[in-house]
């Protein structure tokens, strides 16, 4: 019923009704990028801008009935970015942009568990999750792929698959009806 808009250059994340009235905001939240609702809890997952340049390397957790930060996650790796929340809630996921790592975290207990990925340096932009979770994509920036990870050992994610999908993938999404996935690509038009 709300929906959730980062002002990256303001470090402000609005909260705004079906009316685009901003009900509430949050200040003073460090380069804000990418946000995650998560959809049993009431909190929203807040990432970091990649046009920031030397963000924290940290993910937030904010309340979304206050707009308040209720925790933040160490992620130990520059510019934490790419975000999504497994449909059932159980896990987040954040990707850094700099290095071939990502993290994936307990909801319920904040337990984290760290991938690193092999080979030329990805660059994952965003996450799409699959209707039941299992399965996560994310495109490889500089590498031009999609990349498909198997989530059902979570929080471990592991590469099933790697697809040439044009340059520059970004923000792929995955249909909740056909499970169709899209994926954008910026510089391949």
């Amino acid at each position: 019923s709300h929906w959730y808009v980062t002002l990256i250059g303001a470090n402000t994340i609005l909260k705004l009704n079906r009316q685009n009235e901003i009900v509430a905001r949050l200040d003073d939240f460090e380069v804000p990028g990418l946000l995650s609702l998560d959809p049993k809890k009431d909190v929203l997952y807040a990432g970091r801008s990649m046009s920031a340049v030397n963000p924290p390397k940290s993910l937030g957790m904010i309340d979304r009935s206050n707009m308040e930060v209720t925790g933040r996650v160490n992620t130990f790796f520059p510019r934490p970015h790419a975000l999504v929340t497994r449909p059932n809630g159980d896990y987040v996921f954040i990707a850094s942009l700099a290095t071939n790592q990502m993290m994936g975290i307990n909801t319920e207990t904040r337990q984290t568990k760290l991938t690193r990925l092999g080979g030329s340096t990805q660059t994952p932009v965003q996450f799409a999750a699959t209707k039941d979770g299992s399965r996560l994509i994310a495109g490889g920036q500089k590498t031009g792929q999609l990349l498909v990870f198997d989530a059902t050992n979570a929080p471990s994610l592991s590469v099933l698959d790697t697809l040439k999908v044009g340059k520059q993938p970004w923000h792929p999404v995955i249909s909740r009806q056909s499970g169709m996935a899209y994926v954008p690509n910026k510089m391949s038009h």
